[in-house]
């Protein structure tokens, strides 16, 4: 986490949106994330790390040697077609007078509304697109049925180690009432709604903003390359006008906000913006299972 402003408010309220952002975005653990902070860069894509698991082949000093044969790819596209922005208004005399916890209130204000967007956005991807689904009834959903589903998986050529267990609110909820404490009690679990390492999962990922994007859904398996969302900074063409500007991301999660800081000389009022420039794509439909709820 990090930002390149330089007032001590405007830090303090970038460190917020990020933070609070990242609560929401891990939902989108599942998947391939980036982001492009050169802000002199032009283009309407950004190149998003996929990672997938490489063949090992025979050497063979003509056709597949330490320099031809096959490579894997260093990233895919993603177009960003998507450009959000929330906004926070105070007073000269607040901005004088706020302690600290008032800068944290106006980042938390600002942050959910993008967060929710991007990942909405991305969710709603998951569509009928992935033709690989299976029913989830909720009723009979808990671990027997998680260690079904890595069978599932395997059946599918997705390596469930490799692979995230996405599940809406419900359906995670339900889960954790089977499981000993001892087995998910940890800050992921409880703070950031990730159980890593689960009965054959990679991660178990609670996602309850997946059930408004896909209200059909109760959940999807998926290696991180069926997806892909991208964030880039977008630079303000007329800096001189503005008080402040500048980036709040963080490198770990792909998350990459722009900050605009400006005020009124006639009533006094001043503003911070926050942005999202960002756009997401499905990348490989092989690697996706949905479950459909019930």
């Amino acid at each position: 986490m990090a930002n390149t402003l330089t007032n001590m408010q405007s830090r303090i309220f970038a460190d917020t949106v990020v933070l609070e952002t990242n609560a929401i975005v891990t939902q989108l653990a599942a998947f391939s994330m980036g982001l492009n902070r050169e802000a002199g860069e032009k283009g309407d894509v950004v190149r998003v790390p996929v990672l997938g698991t490489v063949a090992a082949d025979d050497f063979d000093p003509v056709n597949n040697n330490y320099a031809s044969g096959g490579h894997t790819d260093e990233g895919v596209d993603i177009p960003v077609n998507r450009h959000k922005v929330a906004k926070a208004g105070y007073t000269d005399r607040e901005f004088a007078e706020s302690p600290v916890d008032y800068w944290q209130g106006k980042g938390r204000q600002c942050s959910r509304g993008l967060a929710v967007a991007v990942v909405e956005d991305a969710f709603g991807l998951v569509n009928g697109q992935y033709q690989r689904a299976v029913d989830l009834p909720l009723a009979e959903f808990g671990t027997a049925v998680v260690t079904q589903l890595v069978t599932l998986a395997e059946e599918n050529d997705i390596d469930p180690t490799q692979a995230s267990l996405v599940l809406t609110g419900v359906y995670y909820s339900k889960l954790l009432e089977e499981l000993d404490a001892t087995r998910y009690g940890s800050p992921e679990a409880i703070q950031r709604g990730i159980i890593p390492n689960l009965y054959g999962f990679g991660q178990i990922v609670r996602a309850p903003l997946l059930s408004r994007a896909q209200p059909e859904l109760g959940g999807f398996i998926s290696l991180p390359q069926a997806l892909g969302v991208g964030m880039r900074y977008l630079q303000p063409q007329s800096p001189g006008v503005y008080e402040e500007t500048g980036q709040a991301y963080d490198d770990d999660s792909g998350i990459l906000f722009g900050i605009r800081r400006f005020g009124e000389a006639a009533t006094g009022k001043n503003h911070l913006a926050v942005e999202a420039l960002y756009g997401a794509k499905q990348i490989d439909r092989k690697v996706l299972i949905r479950l459909k709820a019930g």
